[in-house]
């Protein structure tokens, strides 16, 4: 099921659900910047119920996961996985009580805490949340509402750009098809920018149709799945005020439909790896990497 890529400075990690002993779990597993396995999948969680939407980033010495869990509620954990073994060091849940949580969350380190992005409908439509948690899940900034004016919020990646977090997601207003936007937040929680519009992605893409990472001094980049004649992975280019730099680039090819893109960046380009169902990839994930010039 579709996951999440990262990068650590040498390698990346891949997480991911897999339900090949009966249950879905959140799965990691190592590979090189070739896209050669380093170790066998791991299931990071331990836990024997439902876990989906699995996220990961990188944490400074070891990876960070994160993942919807059924065993208390529809709740968002997050668990702190060992570098090398992929074996998770402990887990604590981070979101639950009012409203439901939907599954398309995600995670990004700051250097010292997780910033974590949703979408929650305990006001009655979705909107898209944001807090900040300890390495221990303790809230440092508690549940904060960044829109309060979409009809619905499909799903959301986040991003820290050494100062501030760049989250992008896909929802729709009433008058407007559903979209991808970025928005850059301070550590606070405070906007620092007006929602930035991308174009407008399929309705029949709910998983992750809008992932951000950063290229350090060079800006952010946003990958996501665009609907034109068939659905594409796109890659756009954002300064660190979230205005653009250069066209749009289109990465995959073939017919589509493309969805479900996810993103890092490795030092010196993009990686990206997306859900495709053109020709002799259908029903693959499929991997394309691109340099900043």
């Amino acid at each position: 099921y579709p996951g999440e890529i990262a990068w650590s400075g040498s390698e990346f990690v891949v997480g991911f659900a897999d339900n090949r002993y009966g249950n879905l779990d959140a799965w990691g597993v190592r590979v090189a910047p070739n896209g050669a396995a380093l170790t066998d999948g791991v299931d990071v969680s331990g836990a024997d119920n439902a876990e989906t939407s699995v996220r990961v980033t990188w944490a400074g010495s070891g990876w960070g996961f994160s993942w919807m869990d059924s065993r208390a509620g529809n709740r968002i954990y997050i668990a702190n996985v060992d570098d090398d073994t992929m074996v998770s060091i402990d887990d604590y849940y981070i979101t639950g009580g009012a409203g439901y949580i939907f599954g398309d969350h995600d995670i990004a380190w700051t250097g010292s805490s997780y910033g974590v992005c949703w979408g929650d409908n305990r006001d009655g439509t979705y909107q898209l949340y944001f807090k900040v948690v300890s390495q221990l899940g303790v809230d440092l900034v508690p549940d904060t509402d960044v829109t309060t004016d979409f009809d619905g919020v499909h799903s959301c990646s986040i991003a820290w750009t050494g100062s501030a977090f760049a989250i992008g997601w896909a929802g729709e207003r009433a008058a407007t098809a559903r979209a991808a936007y970025v928005v850059a937040v301070d550590p606070a929680g405070l906007r620092m920018t007006s929602d930035v519009f991308l174009g407008a992605v399929a309705s029949s893409s709910p998983f992750q149709p809008v992932q951000v990472a950063v290229a350090p001094d060079l800006g952010i980049g946003v990958g996501w799945s665009r609907i034109a004649t068939t659905e594409h992975i796109v890659l756009t280019r954002l300064d660190f005020d979230l205005l653009r730099i250069g066209d749009n680039v289109v990465v995959s090819d073939g017919s589509g439909p493309n969805v479900a893109p996810s993103m890092a960046w490795d030092g010196s380009g993009f990686g990206l790896a997306w859900e495709s169902a053109s020709g002799a990839s259908s029903g693959d994930v499929v991997f394309s990497r691109v340099g900043c010039l």
